[in-house]
């Protein structure tokens, strides 16, 4: 692979090449700079594409604690400084508005599964009518753990929401499951933490387990804005 990879945005006023790893600068139009480095090699084996995300995290990261950071996804590649420049000088405002827009944000996410439980079993039964009805039973309250479940979840993304925190779906780990990317103000991922214990009682009778990772710079938020300029 040749030309520059293509990292993410920043202000200009905060560029310093000594502040972070390896990237030179490319000014685009409108008050945004270009994180670059020299496009290494395909991502197309398990190691290179790992090491690649590893390299870019780092980047993005190492900015994010500085300031604000608009990253990109991954992979995106110029052919040079002036094909970058042509591509993003239309859309220089855009970028710098999204980088205002996140300035003071991280990402987080929460996953919500349902808590491993024995198999519910209809009991031993001397008839057949008798073991129908205990069947019944047991797929009745297999439907109700599910209604309760996803009653919880909407009334967690209602509560989030009255919060102010924005909320994004993304793929569920397993069946029953759900994943949200959720933005947060900076440094406020223990207030969120906290907020999501005192929920615990709740969760618990539903069956969820719930886990927090992060904070993250707010990948998948910019991701969002970037797709929405592209289309």
């Amino acid at each position: 692979m040749t030309g520059l990879a293509l990292h993410g945005f920043v202000s200009p006023d905060g560029w310093s090449a000594a502040a972070a790893p390896p990237a030179r600068c490319a000014v685009v139009l409108g008050g945004v700079a270009a994180l670059v480095s020299e496009a290494g090699d395909a991502l197309d084996t398990p190691e290179t594409a790992q090491a690649a995300a590893l390299a870019h995290h780092a980047l993005i990261s190492a900015w994010h604690r500085r300031g604000p950071v608009l990253p990109v996804r991954l992979g995106t590649v110029f052919s040079s400084q002036a094909a970058l420049q042509t591509a993003l000088a239309p859309k220089a405002a855009q970028l710098r508005a999204a980088l205002d827009a996140l300035a003071d944000k991280e990402e987080m996410v929460l996953t919500i599964v349902p808590a491993a439980r024995p198999p519910d079993l209809p009991p031993p039964a001397a008839t057949g009518a008798d073991w129908l009805r205990a069947r019944k039973a047991v797929r009745d309250r297999g439907q109700a753990r599910q209604t309760d479940r996803q009653q919880t979840l909407a009334g967690l993304q209602d509560a989030l929401r009255a919060q102010g925190v924005a909320s994004l779906a993304a793929p569920a780990p397993r069946e029953g499951g759900s994943r949200w990317h959720l933005l947060i103000a900076r440094d406020d991922g223990a207030g969120l933490d906290r907020w999501l214990a005192a929920q615990a009682d709740r969760f618990d009778a539903a069956g969820l387990d719930l886990t927090l990772d992060g904070p993250w710079p707010p990948y998948r938020f910019a991701a969002e804005i970037l797709e929405a300029l592209d289309g």
